[in-house]
């Protein structure tokens, strides 16, 4: 088993810290120094790599992983030790790595994992996963369609917010005051009002105008108040409406 397997390296997506008198220790597993971390592997990675964080350590210090095999099956008996390298910190470094090439058969499938130790005090155990390729590749499909799912999703919202963004919002008015409609003002709190284009004629005694909302307003709210200024410069009052209702009709 010790040559078929070589060092695996564990790995983990949370920190775990090995202490060792004053030293700690912070793994992150992957199998590679840019790659996202895993606890899974398939059984032809490559190489499998643990990437020390370390601090409190000094020159001379010790580190330690021991790699386990704690179920392969027929590949070996329960709790086979596969191999374990120490490496001797230098100056006051403060990271390092332990890793691993596929042995020439590829990995066996099963449970494994790598015990750490700084200055021979064991601070941490992390534990991981070797998969037969037809799990793995049933797995990365799984998470490439979940990826895309919500890639898919996303695409879907953003389009729905634009569209949303095109619609166009009207409502009717019509003046049955003795004076004609010069200008609407409208304001979605009760006291900032903003000036409602009505054209340069305004809307005339007895006539009907739909009117519709600039596309700016989309993402405000429904309901706005709204008054007329009629020929004489009266301004009539303020009125609340729900101008999401459809059709909806203004008298004045």
């Amino acid at each position: 088993m010790k040559r078929a397997l070589a060092l695996l390296t564990g790995i983990m997506i949370c920190a775990s810290v090995a202490r060792g008198g004053d030293v700690k220790v912070k793994a992150v597993m992957t199998t590679g120094p840019n790659d996202e971390p895993t606890t899974t592997f398939a059984t032809d990675t490559p190489k499998i790599m643990a990437v020390l964080k370390i601090t409190g350590a000094q020159d001379g210090d010790k580190l330690r992983g021991v790699w386990i095999a704690d179920d392969v099956g027929d590949a070996a008996p329960a709790k086979t030790k596969i191999d374990e390298t120490t490496t001797t910190v230098q100056g006051d470094a403060n990271r390092g790595t332990f890793s691993v090439t596929k042995p020439t058969k590829g990995w066996p499938a099963g449970k494994y994992h790598l015990d750490i130790y700084a200055n021979d005090e064991l601070g941490t155990t992390v534990r991981f996963t070797i998969e037969a390729m037809e799990k793995a590749e049933k797995r990365d499909a799984a998470e490439k369609a979940e990826k895309t799912a919500e890639k898919t999703a996303k695409k879907t919202k953003k389009e729905s917010e634009e569209s949303a963004d095109d619609d166009e919002y009207t409502f009717t008015v019509r003046n049955h005051n003795v004076q004609r409609i010069t200008k609407l003002l409208a304001s979605e709190d009760g006291e900032n009002y903003i000036k409602f284009d009505v054209g340069k004629d305004g809307i005339d005694v007895g006539e009907t105008m739909k009117l519709k909302w600039d596309k700016s307003t989309n993402k405000s709210g429904c309901k706005w108040y709204i008054k007329a200024v009629y020929a004489d410069k009266s301004v009539g009052e303020a009125v609340k409406f729900d101008f999401c209702e459809e059709d909806l009709v203004i008298d004045f």
